[in-house]
């Protein structure tokens, strides 16, 4: 039988709070959460800083609070 379920479950992104302007992208799938993160920076030494990517499985995500904290995500995201 074939699962009703797409690839990806849920796909939010968001720029963060000024001064700050890094990109914040959450994927979550069948099989595990996907957190993308690109540093904004218009200093001229700093060009070539690359996005970091974090992929994790459902459980291990959500028992990982340094990366909540880190990264501060809202209560209804992490709910949902």
């Amino acid at each position: 039988m074939t699962s009703l379920l797409q690839e990806k479950l849920c796909e939010v992104h968001t720029q963060a709070p000024p001064p700050s302007k890094d990109f914040h992208h959450l994927t979550v799938t069948k099989n595990e959460v996907i957190w993308k993160s690109w540093n904004i920076s218009f200093r001229p030494n700093q060009e070539k800083i690359f996005p970091k990517e974090v992929k994790k499985l459902h459980k291990d995500f959500l028992l990982d609070e340094q990366l909540h904290s880190k990264y501060s995500m809202s209560k209804e995201i992490m709910q949902y």
